[in-house]
């Protein structure tokens, strides 16, 4: 057989024949591959060109937004810690506001983790890290905005 007609899972299952690559979604490795699908979680493979420089924006925007989040969590920390938990109704809007509370703290370590785990978050399709990023920003504001109604309106 020619280099020509040679298909794309020839050259990818010669690629994987003497070399240890992970799967990029579990992890399994892929030498001595038969087909071009991961024995292991069944995704389908292919030998594919990528960029030198990551889509950078969606990570930079989900780790500003958790670092703002994580930021005013130190000061919610700092405010319970100080004076006790403030006065809330006891509607609905006062167990959000416990929630929103609540994710700020929690928004502490789990910024200097996204921090940390940048690789792995680029990995990632771009869609999946936009709807990432979408996600923490969407859920971070709704915190905020429910807990300035519930603490600065309500009064």
């Amino acid at each position: 057989m020619t280099d020509a007609n040679r298909t794309p899972e020839a050259e990818l299952l010669d690629y994987l024949q003497q070399r240890d690559v992970k799967c990029p979604t579990c992890g399994y490795n892929l030498r001595d591959l038969r087909r071009a699908r991961c024995p292991e979680c069944g995704s389908g493979l292919g030998l594919t060109v990528s960029v030198v420089d990551p889509f950078l924006s969606a990570w930079v925007v989900m780790v500003g937004v958790l670092f703002s989040a994580a930021g005013v969590g130190m000061f919610m920390l700092a405010y319970l810690t100080s004076m006790g938990f403030p006065p809330l109704p006891r509607s609905w809007i006062g167990k959000f506001a416990q929630g929103a509370i609540f994710y700020l703290i929690a928004a502490i370590p789990v910024a200097l983790v996204t921090a940390l785990c940048r690789r792995p978050f680029l990995r990632l399709n771009h869609l999946r890290q936009i709807r990432a990023a979408l996600l923490v920003t969407l859920v971070t504001l709704g915190c905020a905005g429910i807990l300035g109604y519930t603490l600065f309106i309500l009064r």
